[in-house]
């Protein structure tokens, strides 16, 4: 079954290319492409579902989003590999006359369809120039869309490093500027292919956490952060179903070392997760030498420890 990625219009994944080519830049986004391509809204700030499309293809923060007790956008969390995570608050009306807020809005509905099928978005955040009252875009760049909490409202973004490789966009579709980007990109995670077919042969082609066996939604994750090809050993890696790959990449998933339990964190509270991984333990490998890092898997869960309630 091919990706929901690849079944998307050309100018939705040209939209995402241009905020992944453009990451960690503080620029004015343009509202679209020199081609036509639409990369955000005409309502300022929020979110921007193209017309006619099942998923949002941007997250606009505005400076007033920032602060306004309403949206309260929080600030992105750096990592050291490179990624980050961001909260990110729905999209509410105001409230009306007798002081009730009206039902979270359709844009709600497309962003929860980005987390359920695995599509990116692009994230930019407006800051002010230092020394001037000029304002500009912090380009975050492609996030996945990793949880999602009823009761604060917040959706929990991840920032996805490898866009390329992760989505596997056609080649094909891009124009020869991109490809350049893209086959850089690419050669970023050395032996990533082989590492994969590793961990599929030791977990058997089934999700160490869900039991998931459709090899066409596994991943490589690495335990501890990808450093280089050496890093690429099986007792640090797990074969994870996408969408618990991005979870456990993002500490809204972790693991018990000594009872091997999945632990979700507090922003997984309700969610369909909550349900599906209820008394879920890590599937160890037949063999031995296949066996995760247990040290890894603690450091793992300490790195996480303030998402999770005791």
């Amino acid at each position: 079954m091919p990706s929901p990625l690849l079944e998307l219009p050309v100018s939705f994944q040209e939209a995402l290319t241009w905020f992944a080519n453009n990451r960690g830049k503080v620029l004015k986004v343009p509202a679209k492409l020199s081609n036509g391509t639409l990369l955000q809204g005409s309502q300022g700030g929020g979110i921007f579902c193209p017309q006619g499309q099942k998923y949002a293809l941007s997250l606009k923060s505005t400076i007033g989003a920032q602060l306004n007790s309403i949206y309260a956008d929080a600030e992105p969390i750096f990592h050291e590999d490179g990624t980050w995570t961001y909260d990110y608050h729905e999209v509410r009306s105001k409230p009306n006359a007798a002081g009730k807020e009206k039902n979270p809005t359709w844009k709600n509905i497309r962003l929860l369809n980005n987390l359920n099928d695995g599509i990116p978005v692009g994230v930019f955040r407006e800051v002010m120039i230092p020394g001037t009252k000029v304002k500009a875009h912090q380009i975050l760049g492609i996030g996945q869309v990793v949880a999602y909490d009823e009761r604060t409202g917040f959706f929990t973004l991840k920032g996805v490093q490898n866009f390329s490789e992760k989505e596997k966009l056609s080649i094909e579709d891009l124009d020869r500027d991109t490809r350049k980007t893209v086959t850089t990109v690419k050669a970023v995670r050395e032996g990533q292919s082989l590492f994969r077919a590793q961990l599929l042969e030791a977990y058997r082609c089934r999700c160490a956490i869900t039991g998931y066996d459709l090899s066409d939604a596994l991943e490589a994750a690495h335990i501890a952060p990808y450093r280089g090809r050496q890093t690429n050993i099986i007792s640090n890696g797990l074969l994870l179903r996408a969408d618990i790959h991005g979870l456990f990449d993002a500490g809204v998933i972790a693991i018990d070392s000594n009872s091997l339990k999945i632990l979700l964190s507090k922003f997984a509270a309700g969610s369909k997760y909550a349900v599906e991984l209820s008394g879920a333990k890590l599937r160890i490998p037949s063999q031995d030498a296949h066996t995760p890092d247990l040290t890894l898997i603690a450091a793992h869960r300490e790195k996480w420890a303030h998402c999770f309630v005791n």
